[in-house]
């Protein structure tokens, strides 16, 4: 497969992949604050239409839990008629099969994520919050499948570049961290785990050592054409800034939660009379994190394809034969 000879991606796709990563951005504040004012049973019911949903919403008074509730399903819908919408333009647009069956596993991961948060209604009093913490660790991996649909169908997937295999991999290596970093942070919002809360402490660290090392690495690289590197050069910076202020929001949101009132000096920054925002925030932010880092790794990866030779027709060849 060479990438610089294909067809580009109408842009209207490209377009449609990026609305639905945008429309994945509320459902992830919502969903998040859900979970931080434990509103996950405002409403018993697992499964409502959407019309039953908006039209309980505008005539009834409900409370503050129940809002967000309903408005996290709602957002759910409307993902879902995004996923809906891109998975079929590629399949009527696109030229790469790979790229047709990544829009079909992104909208079935989207299906099964709809599911996981009807069963953890329905099954609460069985399963208690295990769905809970698996709806939450699941919802990163979506958004990375949306995130690489919006990357490979973009002007710098076919733009030229030069990527060492061990660049690869460490891009590779860093999203895995991240996500076991998400993973037991949900274990520390879910679930009562004696480890949970040190082992996400120490996770940190080395989610750090795995950025720092990466951003290093491509910062080190001086080959390959410029026009290439530009839009890895814009995924590192935003990642930068990503890790920075999620750094700070973990420390805000550890005090928000483990305030000592004995130990004045560790209280919360007043920005918000909730301090529990902060928690809210560390989590999304920190699935943007992880979606950031799969972008720029998935944009390592088109070097692969770059690097393979292109194939000669099968009628050019028999000439050749022949002569």
């Amino acid at each position: 497969m060479n990438v610089a000879r294909e067809r580009p991606v109408p842009l209207w796709v490209h377009g449609l992949a990026i609305l639905t990563v945008v429309a994945a951005v509320p459902l992830f504040f919502l969903g998040a604050d859900v979970t931080t004012k434990g509103a996950g049973m405002a409403d018993t019911r697992g499964f409502v239409p959407f019309w039953q949903a908006i039209y309980e919403m505008l005539t009834g008074e409900r409370p503050h839990g129940w809002w967000i509730e309903h408005s996290h399903r709602l957002a759910g819908w409307f993902i879902g008629a995004c996923g809906i919408a891109l998975c079929v333009s590629l399949w009527l647009t696109e030229r790469r099969r790979w790229a047709q069956w990544l829009g079909t596993a992104a909208l079935a991961m989207i299906i099964v994520q709809g599911f996981l948060g009807i069963f953890r209604v329905q099954l609460h009093e069985m399963l208690g919050p295990n769905l809970a913490w698996l709806h939450g660790s699941f919802a990163p991996l979506v958004l990375g499948a949306l995130v690489t649909l919006a990357v490979v169908t973009s002007r710098s997937w076919t733009k030229p570049s030069s990527v060492e295999p061990a660049t690869r991999r460490l891009g590779m290596i860093a999203c895995a961290v991240i996500y076991f970093q998400l993973v037991v942070g949900g274990m520390v919002r879910h679930r009562d785990f004696f480890w949970g809360a040190r082992l996400h402490v120490l996770l940190a660290f080395g989610v750090a050592a795995a950025l720092v090392v990466l951003l290093t690495r491509l910062g080190m690289r001086r080959r390959g054409p410029l026009e290439g590197r530009a839009a890895e050069t814009t995924w590192s910076w935003l990642l930068v800034a990503l890790l920075g202020l999620q750094l700070y929001l973990g420390i805000e949101a550890w005090l928000s939660r483990f305030y000592l009132d004995i130990m004045p000096w560790n209280q919360v920054v007043p920005l918000s009379r909730h301090p529990e925002i902060f928690r809210t925030l560390h989590f999304v932010l920190g699935s943007f994190l992880f979606a950031t880092c799969v972008a720029l790794t998935v944009l390592l990866q088109r070097s692969k394809a770059l690097q393979a030779p292109a194939r000669r027709p099968a009628e050019a060849e028999e000439t050749e034969v022949l002569v």
